[in-house]
């Protein structure tokens, strides 16, 4: 396993296997790290040779292998530290001092989910802000993982990093405006600071809000999946662990000050993930029409090219292989809580002995 250090090479900021702590192994502080997409990013971070603390409160709904399961496999397995707590009621700065780097997965998640304005930007934008501010007083570098839907309704399909942001629900603007306060940082106070954008990420542990989650569940459980996607919407779907690698790509390589878009299977047309999960279930689905949510956009699609030029990275994995591996997970969590219902039940009484 390659032991990594923090450097400068080419005049960027970054982390290399060179650098001032040669020999050292890196220590990553990973925000969010018991979550979906963070869960899985510290077993990359993990594989790549580096010494990772993940931190998290647990605040939202999980499937496994995310959330509580992620504690007891990263203890269980001594993957890495894990350490309970709000960052919004933390002394974020003694935080990262023991860190050489941070990747910033925490927020309240979701277009659609129902979080006041307040909420939204206490946790999305102010701790975001406190963060990235003590990265640039320490000299630390820092990762924001933002999402794509800041760019809303996108006039240009792939979208590159450069387009306007149109966001189009609270969620989406309240990512943009964080990704304002890093850019601001970064001009300002010099902080090293690299944002990334992730389109829709599935696979196991995908949260159980999310289409993908909702429409497999439904499927295993024979009920109508719920549908308000409107007619040819289109979402970019990256796998997890092809997120994870992006991430980490920028986290190594990235540009300090830039933005990266990380690509996935390409943007698929979310009608045609219906015959696919059938097939991969085993269920013929039937639909049960929703309301459109007015912070939905017909279409995402990725422009990778500033990713793979300076980063080096292209997703890998396959639209089938996710969606398999995310039903196979879904799959067994159905079994083993019908398991351990089952247990729960109350013995019948022993019949009396006449």
């Amino acid at each position: 396993m390659e032991r990594v250090t923090v450097g400068v090479e080419s005049g960027r900021a970054g982390v290399s296997p060179r650098g001032w702590r040669s020999g050292a192994r890196l220590r990553v502080l990973v925000t969010g790290g018991l979550g979906f997409v963070g869960s899985h990013l510290c077993l990359t971070l993990r594989a790549r040779g580096f010494e990772v603390t993940a931190v998290d409160c647990l605040r939202s709904s999980y499937l496994p292998p995310a959330g509580p399961a992620a504690l007891a496999r990263f203890a269980e397995q001594d993957i890495c530290a894990v350490r309970l707590l709000d960052l919004a009621r933390c002394d974020v700065e003694r935080l990262v001092a023991g860190h050489d780097c941070v990747v910033h997965l925490a927020a309240l998640p979701g277009v659609r989910q129902r979080a006041t304005l307040g909420e939204l930007w206490q946790q999305n934008v102010a701790v975001t802000a406190g963060l990235v501010a003590a990265c640039a007083r320490l000299g630390k570098r820092i990762v924001f993982a933002s999402s794509s839907s800041v760019y809303g309704d996108a006039p240009a399909l792939p979208t590159p990093e450069d387009a306007p942001l149109a966001p189009q629900g609270l969620y989406a603007a309240s990512k943009a405006a964080a990704e304002g306060v890093c850019r601001q940082l970064h001009r300002s106070r010099g902080a090293d600071v690299v944002i990334v954008r992730l389109f829709t990420v599935f696979g196991p542990g995908q949260r159980p809000d999310m289409a993908i989650s909702r429409w497999i569940a439904a499927l295993l459980r024979d009920e109508p999946l719920p549908w308000s996607a409107p007619s040819g919407a289109r979402r970019e779907l990256t796998v997890v662990e092809d997120a994870c690698e992006g991430i980490a790509a920028a986290l190594e390589r990235g540009v300090a000050g830039r933005t990266y878009n990380i690509p996935g299977c390409g943007s698929v047309a979310l009608e045609d993930l219906v015959p696919a999960l059938e097939r991969l279930t085993g269920r013929k689905a039937r639909t049960a029409a929703r309301e459109q949510h007015p912070a939905d956009v017909l279409a995402t699609a990725a422009c990778g090219e500033r990713a793979r030029l300076e980063l080096g990275f292209a997703p890998r994995r396959s639209l089938l292989d996710g969606l398999a591996r995310q039903v196979e997970a879904m799959a067994a969590d159905l079994a083993a809580g019908a398991r351990s219902r089952r247990q729960r039940l109350p013995l019948s009484p022993t019949p009396a002995v006449a």
